[in-house]
């Protein structure tokens, strides 16, 4: 079995990557220490936006809910009539 390493660089190449938002530094003791700063930001402000998002879903869910179980639900007809016809003419 052999690794076949793609680009100019070898072995070190990925000592030589140039990425946005990831940054080496080298420490006396000869540790490499990596920083993804930007990227774990950017993965937090994503995470943060899928749960508002699911949070309200959630809120919109227990609403509709509630209305089903006091009687008082009640959905567009016309809304419900195009979902049910898209439904049945994608299904043939």
């Amino acid at each position: 079995m052999s690794i076949n390493y793609i680009g100019s660089g070898g072995l070190h190449q990925i000592n030589n990557l140039k990425t946005t938002g990831l940054h080496t530094t080298r420490k006396n003791e000869g540790i490499e220490e990596v920083g993804f700063s930007s990227v774990l930001k950017e993965t937090h402000q994503v995470t943060s936006t899928e749960n508002s998002v699911l949070a309200q879903r959630t809120q919109k869910v227990a609403a509709i809910k509630e209305q089903v179980e006091a009687g008082s639900y009640k959905p567009d007809l016309e809304q419900v009539a195009n979902s049910l016809a898209n439904f049945l003419l994608d299904s043939e």
